[in-house]
C-alpha cells in the first residue's frame, strides 16, 4: 500500500516517460512503457510446448528443445520473448530499482493467464526465492512483487517465505547450460511441508532459459507433496 502511494506521488512529482523511448506516458497506473513500444514486445503465441511452453512450429506435443529434457515441473509457461524492448525492461525493473515497471509485467501476467491458464487450477501462488545476500543486494525480490499482485487479484493465497533459497551459488546467466544445473542443485528448502502438501502451485518466476532454476524449486516442492507445480515467467530467454 505505501509503495504504491510513494509510486503514484513520484509519478506526479516528475513526467512519466517511456522506459524504452522517452515519450510521455500517463502516470496512473506507471507503467513506463508507452503504446508503442509495447507492441515491439514479441509474445509467446500458442500452440504451446507441453513441457517449457515455447511455441510449437510443428505437430508434435514438445518442441525440439525439450526432446531430451527432464523437468520436475508440470507445465512452464513465459509471456514473452527475452529480447529486445522486453530485455531492456526486465534489466531496468531488477538491476536500475525501475521497480515501478512490475505493474506493466503484473499487467502482462494476468493477461496471459486468463488467455491460457484458468486461475481456478491453483491453490497457492510463490515466487522463486532469492538468496539472502542477493535480495538484500538488490533490495527486492523481483519475482515476489508480482507473485503477490497476482494472488492478490484472484484471491488466491499467496506464500513467500516457505520455499527459501539456501545458498546464492554463481549468477546463472554467467554459466553454460550444462554448469546450470549443477549450480542450483539442492539449493532450495521447503521449511513446513503441510503447506504445499496436496496443493497445486503457480510457480512465478522474472526469466525462464533453461528451467533448471524452476525445475530444481519444482522438484523441492514436489518432494514436499505438492500436486502439481505450474511454471509462469514473464519471459523466455535462448538456452
Amino acid at each position: 500500500m505505501l509503495n504504491t502511494l510513494l509510486e503514484t506521488l513520484s509519478a506526479l512529482v516528475f513526467p512519466a516517460e517511456c522506459e524504452i523511448c522517452g515519450v510521455a506516458v500517463d502516470p496512473h497506473p506507471p507503467l513506463g512503457v508507452c503504446q508503442k513500444c509495447q507492441w515491439e514486445v514479441k509474445l509467446i503465441l500458442p500452440p504451446h510446448c507441453v513441457s517449457c511452453g515455447r511455441t510449437l512450429m510443428g505437430n508434435m506435443p514438445k518442441c525440439a528443445e525439450c526432446q531430451t529434457e527432464s523437468f520436475a515441473f508440470d507445465r512452464a509457461f513465459a509471456c514473452a520473448v527475452y529480447e529486445g524492448t522486453m530485455r531492456q525492461l526486465i534489466h531496468a525493473y531488477k538491476f536500475q530499482n525501475r521497480k515501478y515497471l512490475k505493474h506493466y509485467f503484473i499487467r502482462m501476467m494476468l493477461a496471459f493467464i486468463h488467455s491460457h491458464l484458468a486461475a481456478s487450477d491453483f491453490d497457492i501462488i510463490l515466487p522463486v526465492p532469492m538468496d539472502r545476500g542477493r535480495r538484500s543486494e538488490r533490495g527486492f525480490n523481483q519475482s515476489e512483487l508480482i507473485s503477490s499482485a497476482i494472488a492478490k487479484y484472484f484471491k488466491i493465497s499467496h506464500s513467500v517465505e516457505n520455499l527459501v533459497r539456501l545458498q546464492g551459488g554463481q549468477i546463472q546467466s554467467q554459466l553454460e547450460k550444462k554448469q546450470r544445473k549443477l549450480n542450483v542443485k539442492n539449493a532450495f528448502l521447503v521449511r513446513k511441508a503441510d503447506t504445499f502438501h496436496s496443493r497445486r502451485l503457480l510457480l512465478i518466476d522474472d526469466i525462464l532459459t533453461t528451467g533448471y532454476t524452476a525445475s530444481e524449486c519444482a522438484r523441492c516442492l514436489k518432494k514436499s507433496g505438492a500436486a502439481r507445480v505450474t511454471v509462469l515467467a514473464l519471459a523466455r530467454g535462448v538456452n
